[in-house]
């Protein structure tokens, strides 16, 4: 992947623009532009800046407030730069000022090098073997930033002065008054013009749906083929067998959606993960910042090989709905009075705990730190809080981290595989919505279910409810009579000890493959999740830690 510099090479600035990411550029008044996405907001922005007087980072922000679709941007004119990403962050931006001059560009590799940074950031290595992430606008390098959801940069290039300005945050404001017939009949008209957006934007090409046996993929089939949408397919991929890929069998044939299913074994997933492609999309899809998301890449590229891929499919999934709606509010914080200590239990509980062995006293004082600062909870002291402020705190950090870093971040796979694509549950629309939810009907993603139970949509819904087991037969056959006679003798936390090393074999145990079995075994019982394994290669990789897998 060749870089170049794009605009101008003065020693004050550059924007380097690697033409792997697809970026197109264009002039509008008196700015040239560089994007990558939707061209409606960029154009909006573009405009709004070309009738002010005075451009300046608050400007900016008012320009790039409340814009739907998924961008990021460049807009230079003679006196600035400005670097824009959508409020969550689908499409990430770089940048680094420093003695040798401020860079801006689509890739973390070639911006790092251009400036020459090659200090490591230890907090942010550990925050990525924790976590599989980095938060805040940091990557793994000192002086490489990032542009974070609902961000700008603001490059003044007569002063040679940055500045960052948040012109939007996720930040839950449950109304208190409300009627539920009303909010649930909001929500329905909100998720139609969403998929009403899309399929006015797919404009009878072909549409292809990950399906798995949750909502959301669910939802998101359905409601394309309740709006007469009919260039439309799905398929799921996974262990030949297993139960979410039945589930999704039969919600396709439901709907008379063409389905299509791509096994993936341990033997496939090991000899994929060894190729030139997969290394390239590592470096392709890791930004610096976080696990190369890559669930999609090896069934799509099967997909492809097979000639079942065409080249202008969009990729529509449900990425990110679960939390939009409220799955992710923790119990813990759904009590009277719980504090911001709570708050940060409840995260590092959930979200730096990929290796056990690593959640010792030391590494969480750490992590604790940079959660407080890149949260805004800097105060030491362990403030009460209401319950609708304690899981608005929380479920902004995950929104601006989590879900814009790593969840969202599996959009590259698309973008490496040339695709267009769109994330209907995470449309500022949407995300609008549910900031006014009560906390009550958010939790459990009550005010969701309600609305699909409501609308039933071939029976779907409120009268299908698909059991997904973690593991697949015949490892099922063993775990389950294992579990039961395992807590009677061994008592529950010897038995869990012991089923963890049947993970292998589970619904996604294919994804421990990369390591083999025998390093699986050797640290079965410290890892969450194969996310941890994929974090500690990935950091090998890219030469900031050496884990003794």
């Amino acid at each position: 992947m060749k870089s170049f510099l794009a605009v101008n090479e003065e020693k004050n600035h550059n924007l380097i623009l690697d033409p792997a990411y697809r970026w197109r550029s264009m002039r509008r008044g008196d700015l040239c532009i560089h994007f990558f996405g939707d061209e409606a907001p960029v154009i909006e922005i573009a405009d709004v800046l070309n009738e002010g007087k005075d451009a300046n980072a608050e400007a900016a922000g008012a320009a790039a407030r409340g814009r739907i679709g998924h961008f990021a941007a460049i807009f230079e004119s003679y006196n600035f730069v400005l670097g824009v990403v959508d409020a969550c962050r689908t499409i990430p931006l770089f940048y680094a000022a420093g003695e040798n001059g401020f860079v801006a560009g689509n890739s973390a590799h070639e911006v790092r090098k251009a400036l020459g940074l090659d200090a490591v950031d230890e907090t942010s290595v550990l925050e990525g073997i924790m976590a599989g992430f980095v938060t805040g606008p940091y990557t793994l390098y000192e002086g490489l930033n990032q542009l974070q959801a609902g961000e700008l940069f603001f490059w003044n290039k007569c002063e040679k002065t940055l500045t960052r300005n948040w012109y939007y945050k996720y930040e839950s404001k449950p109304v208190a008054e409300f009627n539920v017939d009303q909010l649930t009949d909001e929500l329905e008209a909100v998720l139609n013009r969403i998929m009403q957006r899309i399929v006015d934007h797919a404009d009878g090409g072909p549409v292809l749906v990950p399906l798995s046996g949750g909502l959301d993929s669910r939802l998101i089939l359905t409601k394309l083929v309740e709006l007469g949408y009919d260039n439309l397919r799905s398929f799921s991929y996974g262990p030949p067998g297993n139960s979410e890929a039945r589930a999704a069998k039969f919600v396709a044939e439901t709907l008379g959606v063409p389905w299509e299913f791509v096994p993936t074994t341990h033997a496939a997933t090991r000899r994929f993960y060894e190729t030139e492609v997969r290394r390239e999309y590592s470096v392709f899809g890791d930004g610096l910042c976080s696990i190369p998301n890559m669930q999609d890449l090896h069934p799509l590229l099967t997909l492809r090989e097979q000639g079942r891929l065409p080249e202008n499919t969009m990729l529509v999934n449900g990425q990110s709905g679960d939390f939009i709606t409220g799955a992710h509010i923790p119990a813990s914080l759904m009590i009277s009075e719980p504090s911001i200590k709570d708050v940060i239990s409840a995260v590092t509980e959930k979200h730096y705990s990929l290796w056990r062995s690593f959640m010792t006293r030391e590494n969480l004082a750490r992590v604790e730190v940079r959660i407080r600062e890149v949260a805004g909870m800097e105060d030491e002291k362990e403030t009460k809080l209401e319950r609708d402020q304690a899981t608005a705190l929380y479920e902004m950090w995950e929104h601006h981290e989590r879900q814009s870093k790593f969840v969202v971040h599996g959009q590259r796979v698309y973008d490496f595989l040339g695709h267009d694509w769109h994330l209907p549950l995470w449309d500022f629309d949407l995300m609008s919505f549910f900031e006014n939810v009560p906390t009550e009907w958010k939790y459990q993603r009550a005010l969701y279910r309600r609305l699909l139970d409501r609308w039933n949509f071939k029976g779907l819904f409120a009268d299908f409810h698909p059991k997904i087991w973690g593991w697949n037969w015949p490892a099922i056959c063993f775990i389950l009579p294992l579990s039961w006679f395992g807590k009677a003798v061994m008592g529950a936390r010897r038995r869990d000890a012991l089923i963890c090393y049947g993970h292998y074999f589970g619904r996604i145990g294919n994804h421990y493959a990369p390591a083999g079995f025998g390093k699986f075994l050797k640290h079965a019982r410290d890892m969450r999740n194969p996310n941890a394994l994929y974090a500690a290669l990935w950091l090998d990789e890219r030469g900031v830690m050496k884990f003794p897998l």
